[in-house]
This record gives structure tokens, sequence and C-alpha cells, in this order.
């Protein structure tokens, strides 16, 4: 991969226009430069970065600046977002977290070539933006007064809120993303999984697509059986967030704790030797990832994984029986 990235300005901006069909966005010079002088080896790699923003391509710039001009006008505590403000080469975060203000850091040496510009920051490490799938794909339209309605359509603001589903199952709302013949949408399918083998991943891009995934898929992990919090839109609001589900609209950006250098620090001094290591595995972490009741924390995806790990079908002795009785 390496070996075949571009060597010269010309030759990635005719890679870019090979792969995304299109020209590279303005100041694309700029930033070849500026990969050139920090050493970045993967030039022509952007599959990830155009994939994200996709969704919002045939929405005109002021219908998309109208969506962040209203979001950032609702009260924080019910939209959980952060606005990021770029104006003469200057950011500033509003209803800012500790994420939100590491990436203005992570901005700081390319602020000079960045235009004036507006961004909605998730507060939430979890998805945002769920389009039903009928308003991400609308019919074609096969006459010409048609197409006149349908542009007439791209330029208009449509009002929009946030819904709150935390504490309860989030499958349905977020399979109206998925295609109407998919998985996640057949009523054909059984409502629970029978089967509790941990299946082997042959291709990980399909393992990762929740429209995949019957209706039981909705009992084995927090965030579709019982989220802490689930605070979504249904419009096409451009949010930008660290993580998101594949059918979220969600514009995917790097997380801090990537970059800011002092999360989960490691020194070798502090390590045992291999010799002295033991076959062991430990879970270093909460039990969170959902809000549990009674014995739904069973649906849980991490506590499903400590049980698998631990041969669930095998008798464990809780008690034993000693001189004093049992213990």
């Amino acid at each position: 991969m390496q070996n075949r990235q571009s060597r010269s300005l010309a030759s990635a901006i005719s890679q870019y226009e090979q792969r995304y069909g299109r020209q590279p966005p303005p100041g694309f010079d700029k930033w070849y430069h500026f990969m050139n002088a920090n050493n970045i080896t993967l030039v022509d790699e952007y599959d990830f970065m155009t994939h994200s923003p996709d969704p919002y391509w045939h929405v005109t710039p002021k219908v998309l600046r109208d969506y962040i001009d209203v979001a950032a006008s609702m009260a924080p505590s019910s939209t959980r977002l952060g606005v990021l403000e770029i104006k003469d080469h200057e950011a500033t975060v509003y209803n800012s977290n500790f994420q939100h203000e590491q990436l203005v850091q992570l901005l700081k040496p390319v602020l000079e070539f960045l235009p004036d510009m507006r961004m909605l920051l998730n507060d939430l490490d979890e998805s945002r933006v769920v389009v039903p799938h009928d308003l991400l794909n609308p019919p074609q339209p096969s006459k010409s007064s048609d197409l006149q309605d349908l542009s007439a359509l791209a330029n208009e603001t449509t009002p929009f809120s946030f819904t709150d589903l935390g504490h309860q199952n989030t499958f349905e709302t977020i399979a109206l993303s998925c295609p109407p013949d998919s998985s996640a949408r057949s009523p054909s399918y059984p409502r629970h999984q029978s089967n509790t083998d941990i299946p082997f991943i042959s291709n990980i891009t399909e393992a990762r697509d929740i429209c995949q995934y019957p209706a039981w898929i909705a009992n084995q992990h927090g965030l579709l059986s019982s989220p802490g919090t689930f605070v979504f839109t249904h419009q096409r609001v451009p949010i930008a967030s660290t993580a998101k589900l594949s059918c979220f609209q969600d514009i995917l950006i790097p997380s801090s704790y990537y970059f800011q250098g002092d999360i989960a620090e490691y020194n070798e001094s502090w390590d045992s030797s291999w010799e002295e290591k033991r076959d062991n595995v430990y879970w270093r972490g909460s039990g969170t990832g959902g809000q549990w009741h009674d014995g739904s924390w069973r649906h849980g995806h991490r506590q499903r994984f400590v049980n698998f790990t631990n041969s669930p079908t095998q008798m464990v002795q809780l008690m034993n029986q000693t001189e004093l009785g049992r213990q």
C-alpha cells in the first residue's frame, strides 16, 4: 500500500479524482504539503473520510447551515451537543467537554488554512443521526415536474427535534435506516436467538452491518436493549461523532483518546517478565454499556463476553463446605 502512494501533488489530485469521482476539496494543495512536512505515509487514502459525509451531498449548504444553527440554539441539556466555531482562523468551542477541547488542540497546526465554519460536536460516545431509509433513498422522479419538486424539497429546511429513548429497547428505531428487505426489518426472522455459540467472523464489514442481523440482536447489546442514553434525531443534521453504528449518518471524527497521549500510560518497568505471566485474561473496565435492572444485565455485551469466556455450560460452585458450615 505504501509503495502505490502518490509522490507529487499532481499525482495525488489525479488519484483523488479517479477514486472518488470528483475534484479534491479547496485547500487540498496545502493539505498535501502539510502531510509531506509531517511524514504522513498514506497520502491517497480517504475512503473512510469520504464515506462518512455521503448522506449530506444532496442537501444544500444553506439547509445544512440552518440545521446546525437550529440545533445549536436548542438547550444543550436536551441535545447533548457542543458547537465548534472557527472564525478568522481561531477556534472556540461552546458547551464543550474535555474531548472537544482536545479537538481544538488537534486543529491548531492547520487553523491558518481553515475557512470560517460551525460544527456540531457529539457530547456522547454513541450514534445520534438515524435517518429512515425512505428519506435517505427517495424514489427517483420520472418526469421533469417531479424533478423540480425534488429540487425545491432539497432546498427546504424541515423542522426536527431530538428524542431520548434511554432505558428502552432501541432496535426498531435504529432499524428504520435499514433497507425494507434487510434482515433487521424482516418479520420472518425469529425474535430470539437459539444458538449461543460464538461464531467466527469471516467478513468484518458485513459483521459490523447491523442491518444484516435479525431482531434477536436487540437482546445482545446494551445500546440496543437498554442504553443509558439514546438521544437521536431522524433528520439529516450534520453531527460529528467519535463512534457510530453502520446504519447511522453521523460524521465520524477521531476521538481525543487516540492522540492526547496520557490515557492508560504504559511503563515497561511496571511489567512482569514473560516467564512470570499466567495464561489468564482479566476484564479491565466497568460493567456499563447499558442501563440494567432486575435480570436484564444478562443481555449486556460486556457481561455476555465474560460469560462466554468462562464455560457457561459448566457448574460453578459458589459455596464451599467447611467445618463452620457453607461459605
